[in-house]
């Protein structure tokens, strides 16, 4: 059985963990039996507290989302209990040789530490046995996770399913030139700028070319030398102003000058490419990937259920239900 984290020992090396002060608890030894299998109540705290100060690091938590998170660990703990157990009846051992580079990793991290140096026979007997846990629960994961080949059919049926997963969203080919403004420069510098925008758009529009201006004029170093244009875009990638004015133009358009936090932009619309359904033969890969992974978690969810349903559980409700300081 794994113990109390020893990695939260760890954690600010330091070497010392804060197990949270929750006297009321103190005659609870027990958090749950699995199995005829114990979890110490003290484990159960302190994964607790780890996990709090991970989520909830502003400190101010809602009592509804508290009574949540306190059952999310009881079940986070519960669940590893049995998928260990199953590990054992399936034989399903440790990587040894990660275990082992892990624990290199932490000697050197460590090395000059005189703490870690004072307490190292203690502590890499338990940080050895928890490592070797985490691997062997993630191990028996991937096993409960394995599926058969995916077939073609399969595939494609869950390509004709999902449509909205093999489609390339909208992109649209634009040309932009940028007149640069400091953010911190007086009003009169973006009215400067804004009037500069204005003339040029007139020009764009009088017949002069949109590429010739914005090499002349435009500060935008990736598609200056290039007449402006930044080719395919997909919506989303520009400021959401420049984005709110593309969509008003029509292709070979020219926006009025809008402001951004970078300066004075004038953007052409040369090109729009609607959304688009990939053939299924160039995201078939993609297809069997997705299909495979629904199978493995659907696969995953009803081994654990089937682990939860055949175990022998008690479990110290009052534990869990008891309200955090």
């Amino acid at each position: 059985m794994v113990r109390i984290s020893i990695l939260t020992l760890l954690f600010a090396l330091g070497l010392s963990c804060a197990i949270a002060d929750d006297t009321s608890l103190s005659d609870n030894s027990t958090f749950a039996v699995v199995n005829g299998e114990s979890i110490s109540a003290e484990r159960y705290l302190i994964e607790l507290s780890r996990g709090m100060r991970q989520r909830f690091y502003h400190g101010n938590i809602p009592a509804e989302q508290l009574a949540q998170f306190r059952q999310e660990i009881a079940d986070r703990l519960i669940d590893e209990t049995l998928l260990l157990q199953e590990a054992g009846r399936r034989g399903v051992e440790a990587d040894h040789k990660e275990v082992e580079q892990q624990l290199e990793q932490y000697e050197k991290r460590y090395a000059g530490s005189e703490q870690w140096q004072s307490r190292r026979g203690t502590l890499m007997p338990q940080l050895r046995e928890e490592l070797e846990g985490k691997s062997r629960l993630s191990r028996i994961r991937e096993h409960l996770k394995e599926t058969g080949p995916i077939s073609r059919k399969a595939a494609m049926q869950y390509y004709r399913a999902n449509p909205d997963k093999f489609t390339s969203p909208e992109r649209r080919k634009i040309s932009l030139i940028l007149l640069k403004v400091d953010p911190s420069s007086p009003a009169s510098s973006w009215d400067n700028a804004r009037s500069e925008g204005a003339a040029l758009v007139a020009r764009i529009k009088g017949g002069e070319s949109f590429a010739e201006l914005a090499k002349l004029h435009s500060a935008d170093g990736a598609s200056a030398s290039k007449g402006g244009d930044m080719g395919f875009l997909h919506k989303g990638m520009l400021a959401e102003s420049v984005e709110s004015a593309i969509e008003q133009l029509k292709e070979g358009e020219t926006s009025a000058p809008i402001t951004t936090l970078q300066g004075i932009v004038v953007v052409r619309l040369e090109k729009r490419l609607g959304a688009q359904l990939n053939s299924f033969d160039t995201v078939e890969e993609r297809a069997v990937a997705l299909v495979k992974r629904e199978r493995a978690e659907q696969q995953y969810l009803m081994a654990m259920g089937e682990l939860r349903k055949g175990a022998s559980l008690k479990v110290n409700n009052g534990l869990i239900e008891q309200r955090q300081p």
